[in-house]
């Protein structure tokens, strides 16, 4: 099945979750605007996020996407994995979470956590002005991945990509599971 909650049958063209595959293509988009001049690796990322908390100051994108930014994670993992909230943007995502306090002083210890690259992932979409899932289409900087974004079926869970055999993709967060 490819929804069971749903009932719809998994089918040669039926979209699958890729989950945390996103995060490298993230940090590709990053670096790629880091080469144009568009984003700096060791500034605020409240540079680019003014709604972030006076607490994001010592945050750079350097520790984003190195795991250093004391970025909470989630509460109860298992309630996001099942959630069918869709997010458009990273910075809608930001909202859910970017008010708890960080959880140790950025750059003093490395912890994964997948919200990170959801923060520079809207620093991403801050600067170009383009949404995520627009970063990671075809024709974009670096990433240019050779597919088309359907939209799934069914509610996903926010901030994932999906990819069909028939290699289309679909993700409209950074850094996911979201």
């Amino acid at each position: 099945m490819a929804d069971l909650e749903q009932r719809l049958p998994l089918k040669n063209d039926s979209a699958h979750r890729l989950a945390s595959l996103s995060k490298p293509i993230t940090g590709t988009i990053i670096m790629d605007l880091a080469s144009q001049g568009k984003l700096e690796l060791d500034a605020p990322v409240k540079r680019y996020l003014p709604e972030l908390p006076e607490s994001y100051l010592e945050v750079t994108l350097r520790y984003l996407l190195d795991h250093q930014p004391g970025v909470r994670g989630y509460d109860k993992p298992m309630n996001v994995a099942f959630r069918v909230a869709h997010y458009p943007t990273s910075r809608d995502v930001l909202k859910t979470f970017m008010r708890l306090p960080l959880m140790f002083k950025p750059g003093t210890k490395i912890e994964y956590r997948p919200l990170s690259l959801t923060v520079a992932g809207a620093a991403a979409e801050s600067v170009t002005g383009h949404s995520f899932r627009r970063l990671s289409s075809p024709g974009m900087g670096s990433v240019a991945l050779p597919w088309t974004i359907p939209k799934p079926s069914f509610p996903s869970a926010c901030g994932d990509i999906w990819l069909t055999p028939t290699r289309r993709l679909s993700s409209t967060v950074a850094g996911a599971l979201i």
